[in-house]
This record gives C-alpha cells, sequence and structure tokens, in this order.
C-alpha cells in the first residue's frame, strides 16, 4: 500500500509540476491570452468586471504573479500544497502496517479461535471508529456526523 501511495502521489505530484510549468510559460509568452482567460474565469466567479480587469492588471505586472493566479484559481493547485510522495508512502505503509497489526494481536495471545476472531473484529471496529473521530476533530466536524 505504500508503495502504491508514493507511485500515485509522484505521478500526481508530477502533472501538477508540468500544468505548473506549462503555465509558466505561457504567461511569459502570452500573457494578453491569459488577462483575458483571468478576467473572464473571474467575472464568471461573480466578481464585477471592474474589480476582475483590476485583478488582471494588477497579476498581470510579473508573469510569475499572473501564473500563479491561474494555477491556482483555475486549476486549483497551490505549489506549496504539494505533496512529498515519499513521506506520503512511508506514512501510507506504516500505517496500514499498523492496522493489520491490530486485528492481529488476538491470534498473537494463543486465544481460542472463535475468541480471537470477536476479539479481532472488536479490535478492528475500535480502530476504525477512533479514526474517524481523529478525522472528524482534525476536520471540525461533529464525530457523531462522521461516523
Amino acid at each position: 500500500m505504500g508503495i502504491g501511495a508514493l507511485v500515485s502521489t509522484r505521478a500526481q505530484r508530477e502533472v501538477h509540476e508540468e500544468v505548473i510549468r506549462r503555465i509558466n510559460t505561457a504567461a511569459r509568452y502570452v500573457a494578453h491570452i491569459l488577462k483575458k482567460r483571468v478576467a473572464d474565469f473571474m467575472m464568471m466567479k461573480g466578481y464585477s468586471e471592474r474589480v476582475a480587469k483590476a485583478l488582471v492588471e494588477e497579476s498581470s505586472r510579473d508573469y510569475r504573479l499572473l501564473s500563479r493566479v491561474i494555477v491556482e484559481e483555475e486549476h486549483g493547485i497551490k505549489e506549496e500544497f504539494l505533496e512529498n510522495p515519499v513521506r506520503v508512502g512511508l506514512y501510507t505503509g506504516s500505517f496500514y502496517a499498523l492496522g493489520s497489526f491490530i486485528s492481529l494481536i488476538p491470534y498473537f495471545l494463543s486465544l481460542s479461535i472463535n475468541v480471537a476472531i470477536l476479539l479481532s473484529l472488536s479490535l478492528a471496529a475500535i480502530a476504525l471508529a477512533l479514526t474517524g473521530a481523529i478525522i472528524a476533530i482534525l476536520a471540525g466536524m461533529n464525530i457523531k456526523e462522521k461516523s
């Protein structure tokens, strides 16, 4: 699972970096086309034409800023939030291993198979409930709604 997460995150990061690179190039050489695109996009989002044009004029003073507006607003990509594939792979692999180990604990205790199965299922349910509660707390959600 860790290797799968690493490969997936690496591929996603490469795609996002390529989008950023292409938009940077376009902003440098054909800014006039992108200026209209940004203005249209901002008006589509509900900004007035005056505000959209002001935003375009301000952002077009530097091609990197114009590029960043397009990357963040149209594509939803923030360079500073691109994930580190190695870290994602290590976290995913570690937590999958921990999750599977929790369910295996009863079998290491030399309990009868019926008791071990019930205890294993109970521990897995508790681990899932605890994980859901932690996610709800971190996301600022109501724990009852997350469950």
